[in-house]
């Protein structure tokens, strides 16, 4: 007898989530939700974050054997608008939150960044001038808002992404926000995001917030109105304070001053009940979009050779779906068996290339009769 359980106003069988390592089977059940027009679009989609995983190179010239496809097809089905980026975004959310359940796992903070590529050339849409935090100078390139879910050490998702665009930048993240499903966490972001309208929205939105803070403001500290930066001055060490916002409706915070050799941070809390020490450990955990966004350029091809803001939205999903697929393929390994991301697409390059070798017929060489023979490890039972 098959075993269920409830969620909200679903039943979900238990063998929905049985545990497996095989990617191809991921993929597919990341995307089971998608209402796809064309069986050609779903093979597209499992086609090409499966080829993520095999081509050295990542464009669409060299995705495409791996695709059984052309690279003309794929450039017409990464620039089709009938073929939803948004909708694979929500079903891989929505995969990711029942994935977690199931699990009983649950997100402990949401990270806001921004990272820029480096693009030149007149034909790309949404190219602009943008400061790389990696250069630290003015670039030209295209700039990708993200979002991602951290769980624990080596498990953590990307949740949404989007092309910055003419629009405020401010805007453009209290848009992503709201898509976000998940509550009651931990809400971080550096300095260069946190501002009134994402901290007040945040708030609203039951998030506590941590993070980076510009001594740019003016605080009430003890009745006494006084600007940032003097405050900062005046501290060593570590040491914080607790004052009010004019400028973020009055709000009450702690701010946590951080003075090393390096640099002098400001680290705001909404959570006044927080010990520094706890603020500082919470804001460390920023670091690992910066972790992600590393992963993704090298191992996924983030930075894709295309030049349509639509044929590089979908793309960027693509490659999300790609990273979630590691994510729950790696957990679901055994303990002994979890590897780097670098050395698990070795292993499945291995498996490629060896089960082509051993293909008897040049029709059993595509993609999809191979791919379903990817399982790497037992999984837990």
């Amino acid at each position: 007898m098959k075993s269920s359980y409830i969620r909200g106003d679903e039943t979900l069988r238990k063998d929905d989530f049985m545990p497996t390592t095989n990617i191809s089977q991921i993929i597919s059940d990341v995307i089971g939700s998608v209402r796809f027009l064309r069986i050609e679009q779903r093979r597209f989609v499992e086609g090409y974050s499966c080829a993520l995983f095999l081509s050295a190179h990542k464009n669409t010239s060299r995705l495409a054997p791996f695709c059984s496809s052309s690279q003309s097809s794929i450039s017409r089905m990464l620039s089709s608008q009938s073929l939803s980026t948004r909708d694979l975004s929500y079903a891989r959310v929505d995969y990711i939150s029942r994935f977690l359940q199931e699990n009983f796992l649950e997100f402990k903070y949401i990270i806001l960044d921004e990272t820029v590529m480096k693009r030149r050339g007149k034909r790309i849409e949404n190219l602009g001038s943008f400061y790389s935090t990696i250069e630290n100078r003015i670039v030209s390139g295209v700039s990708l808002l993200s979002a991602i879910g951290w769980v624990k050490d080596k498990l953590y998702f990307p949740l949404f992404s989007s092309l910055r665009d003419e629009e405020n930048l401010t805007d453009q993240f209290i848009r992503m926000l709201e898509r976000i499903p998940f509550k009651d966490t931990i809400l971080m972001m550096d300095g260069g995001i946190l501002c009134s309208e994402i901290f007040l929205k945040a708030m609203e939105m039951g998030f506590t917030v941590i993070g980076r803070l510009n001594p740019v403001l003016n605080v009430i500290f003890q009745g006494r109105k006084l600007h940032l930066s003097k405050l900062r001055d005046k501290t060593r060490g570590l040491s914080s304070i607790i004052v009010k916002i004019p400028k973020y409706n009055n709000a009450t915070v702690k701010l946590v001053f951080h003075n090393t050799d390096q640099e002098n941070r400001i680290i705001l809390s909404s959570d006044t009940s927080l010990t520094d020490w706890e603020i500082l450990e919470h804001y460390r955990k920023r670091n690992y979009i910066e972790t992600y966004f590393k992963a993704v350029k090298q191992n996924f091809g983030l930075k894709a050779q295309v030049f349509s803001s639509t044929s590089f939205q979908k793309h960027v999903e693509l490659v999300q779906l790609a990273f979630t697929t590691w994510m729950i393929a790696n957990f679901y390994r055994s303990v002994k068996d979890q590897v780097s991301l670098r050395d698990f697409l070795e292993l499945i390059k291995f498996d490629y290339f060896f089960q082509l070798a051993r293909s008897s017929s040049a029709s059993d060489s595509s993609i999809h009769f191979l791919l379903p023979r990817f399982v790497n490890s037992k999984c837990i039972s």
